[in-house]
């Protein structure tokens, strides 16, 4: 890379010719150099490094403004973030009336743009424009001025590498109803970038992290309503860490929510719960129970009276209905968050349950005599039947009519124990819960669904 001192050198600065003659004065001392010189960049030079640099992965602009040398004749940058970058005396050279710099030096690539005319003898802030080297948002002045001219270094890193993580994974133990940061993760730059983190994965969206790294949970956690994707309380997700420029790096992260002994509220017929984690159990028919935000979890031994409603609110939430039954005109919400709803009693009357927005699992664990609407059955939802102890299968064809999904069941007595029967805007699943008889016993109706796939019916 070449670079002249106070005017233009008149014979073309790579010509093998200037080259030997230029090379014969390599000896003389740097002294000559000072503070009044300013750098002027041949433009061919400058075209050919931008269109180098510009191939180059992770090539990124890295602001910073030369600012003199110091004793040992090291020419100093100062960097954006307050750090000097040293290009030692060895990397460049004085040569005749030109100063000769390395390509390279420690990952700071130095490339010409051009010249400016100076104006009024100080640093001209802006761009060459005409010479259309494409960088004239990212120049820099050298800062140096001298007679007539005025020259611009752009400084670029033409290698990055990703944060590097402190480790190869990371794990914890977090007790339930605990808050506060669970674990964090720790990344460096080799260049010294910032580092920004985020988190990605099926159970990220339990958790948050800091700009310092620090991963907590977003509501406290619950051990009896566990929101991973497993519902087994252990919390797989992924940290990343990017840099200014773009590259980042990933760590796998684990975090496993341990029981801690504690006694659920023991609700009366109703029961309005708090923003946080809420466990309850009523041994009455309930009226109403609102549970707010949070991780919660509701055991309700005799259902719900007749208009009676369950809102389970926000979070991973947990509704286990053990006995009773669900009176006319009842209703169930299970609200956002990936959510579990098991029936372990026949409900007796029909019954529509919203299952609001996230992956939500429908445990059915006995017959169901009347039909039961699940609203908000998403492509994430799962029909849990194995409780009903079936030896069929599940025919996954939509039939256009409710005769042709029971023919399809009674045609193969004992294979076949779910049929679908595609009602347009509906899909009703026809169950056979004796899984011998090639007859339905109870029908659930998957409301506003077009279609199903076989990891949704689990028999």
């Amino acid at each position: 890379m070449s670079l002249a001192i106070s005017a233009f050198a008149r014979e073309p600065l790579f010509t093998r010719r200037a080259y030997r003659k230029n090379m014969a004065r390599a000896a003389k001392a740097f002294s000559a150099i000072s503070l009044g010189a300013a750098f002027v960049l041949t433009t061919g030079e400058a075209s050919a490094q931008s269109s180098r640099a510009s191939a180059e992965e992770g090539f990124s602009p890295l602001n910073g403004t030369p600012i003199g040398f110091n004793d040992a004749g090291d020419l100093i940058v100062l960097m954006a973030d307050g750090s000097e970058a040293i290009i030692p005396r060895g990397e460049y050279g004085l040569i005749g009336d030109q100063i000769m710099v390395s390509d390279m030096i420690e990952g700071v690539e130095v490339a010409q743009n051009g010249y400016i005319p100076p104006t009024s003898g100080v640093p001209v802030y802006g761009s060459p424009g005409p010479l259309g080297m494409g960088y004239a948002s990212w120049l820099i002045p050298l800062g140096l001025v001298a007679a007539g001219v005025i020259a611009y270094i752009y400084f670029s890193r033409s290698t990055n590498e990703a944060p590097a993580f402190a480790q190869a994974s990371y794990s914890t133990d977090f007790d339930e109803d605990e808050t506060g940061t669970v674990l964090t993760v720790t990344a460096t730059d080799a260049e010294s970038d910032s580092i920004t983190y985020t988190l990605t994965g099926a159970d990220s969206q339990y958790f948050t992290i800091s700009s310092s790294g620090a991963i907590s949970f977003v509501d406290q956690p619950n051990f009896e309503s566990p929101g991973d994707t497993n519902r087994g309380n252990d919390y797989v997700f992924t940290a990343v860490a990017t840099d200014d420029h773009g590259e980042a790096s990933s760590v796998g992260v684990t975090v496993t929510v341990d029981n801690v002994s504690d006694t659920p509220t023991a609700a009366a017929t109703s029961y309005t719960g708090t923003a946080g984690a809420n466990d309850i159990t009523a041994a009455a028919a309930m009226t109403d129970v609102d549970m707010l935000g949070g991780n919660d979890s509701a055991v309700l031994a005799l259902g719900i009276s007749a208009a009676g409603s369950v809102d389970m609110g926000s979070g991973a939430d947990y509704l286990h209905i053990t006995g009773g039954t669900a009176g006319a005109g009842a209703s169930i919400n299970m609200g956002s968050g990936d959510d579990e709803l098991e029936l372990d009693t026949d409900l007796v009357n029909a019954l529509t349950v919203d299952l609001g927005s996230g992956d939500d699992i429908v445990d059915v664990d006995v017959t169901q005599t009347p039909t039961i609407t699940f609203e908000n059955f998403g492509s994430g939802g799962l029909l849990d039947l194995k409780g009903l102890s079936m030896t069929g299968t599940v025919d996954l064809q939509l039939y256009s009519t409710t005769t042709a999904a029971t023919q399809a069941m009674t045609s193969a007595a004992g294979t076949v124990s779910v049929t679908l029967h595609d009602r347009g805007s509906d899909i009703d699943v026809y169950i056979d819960s004796t899984g011998s008889d090639g007859t339905f016993d109870m029908v659930i109706t998957l409301d506003s669904l077009a279609s199903i796939s076989s990891g949704q019916i689990d028999i």
